[in-house]
């Protein structure tokens, strides 16, 4: 699995699993990182990760960054190790090596700055079933105790009838959030709502509002997308959306401000997954593919 981060125009982060065993200490995956809009790119080693398991990695700026990989720990679960760089990725300390979740919902992690972050829980049908979060105010040391995410004011039924789990944090501030709620009923397991929680006081209290669906991207508590293969925007928050357009193929995207964006594009060929890197100027309506040059 590719994962990229994208700060500007000019500097982005990707990294790449190494094929083989990702076990060995051998193995060694990488970052590739530009500071000149992908004319030119430099290598910094990662620790060894397992290239199919779900995977965080942020930068936000050009010295912290957090990097978390799920090893597979039998009956269908995962064990979650974070690690965090304070000089740009050339050494990586360990945070975190105890988190549980259930394979395949994958925990994330958002930091709005170099101490404060918000994880998020995916949900299942048997073990997360309710939106959770935990905020951390160390850059990911030690985290608070679970917060239960409340129903939203206009169905207070949801959480009774429905599972629902958290995706997609952006932090704006210590103190502002958004993130997603995907709910989902319990027998046909068929999505009942998606719901956008936003808090402006550090998560005493949340607001909602519903969403098209896809995954989230916010610049500001209230310039945002909701992005798959149909691509909308909003400008206020969430309380109106316009769709924009779509695209062909899977997509990782990043905006760096209200026009100009990034995806990695996926693409299924009969020789496997092909990846490319596409680049929006309009804020989603269309979509131009690049040809990067890899410096060795």
């Amino acid at each position: 699995m590719l994962e990229s981060v994208f700060l500007d125009g000019d500097r982005a982060w990707f990294a790449f699993p190494i094929e083989g065993d990702y076990q060995s200490p051998d193995i060694e995956s990488f970052v590739w990182h530009t500071q000149n809009g992908g004319r030119t790119w430099d290598q910094i080693a990662l620790p060894a990760w397992d290239g199919g398991a779900a995977v965080f990695f942020q930068f936000i700026d050009d010295q912290h960054g957090w990097f978390m990989t799920a090893n597979y720990a039998g009956a269908g679960s995962s064990w979650f190790l974070l690690s965090r760089t304070q000089d740009g990725g050339l050494g990586w300390d360990s945070l975190m090596a105890e988190d549980h979740a259930v394979h395949e919902y994958s925990v994330g992690i958002e930091f709005a700055d170099e101490n404060t972050g918000l994880m998020n829980f995916g949900h299942d049908y048997s073990y997360i079933t309710m939106p959770i979060v935990r905020w951390t105010h160390d850059g990911g040391v030690t985290w608070d105790d679970l917060l239960f995410l409340p129903a939203p004011a206009d169905d207070p039924g949801l959480l009774d009838r429905a599972f629902c789990g958290t995706y997609q944090p952006h932090l704006f501030s210590p103190l502002s959030a958004t993130l997603a709620v995907n709910c989902n009923d319990p027998t046909t397991k068929e999505q009942v709502a998606n719901l956008l929680y936003t808090t402006s006081d550090g998560g005493s209290s949340w607001q909602t509002h519903p969403f098209p669906g896809g995954s989230i991207q916010f610049l500001s508590p209230q310039v945002g997308w909701a992005l798959g293969p149909q691509i909308s925007h909003t400008q206020d928050g969430g309380r109106s959306w316009t769709q924009m357009g779509s695209v062909p193929w899977k997509g990782q995207f990043s905006f760096v401000d209200g026009y100009r964006g990034w995806a990695v594009g996926e693409t299924e060929a009969a020789s496997g997954s092909v990846y490319g890197l596409y680049r929006t100027e309009d804020a989603g309506r269309t979509w131009i593919e690049l040809s990067p040059v890899l410096i060795h």
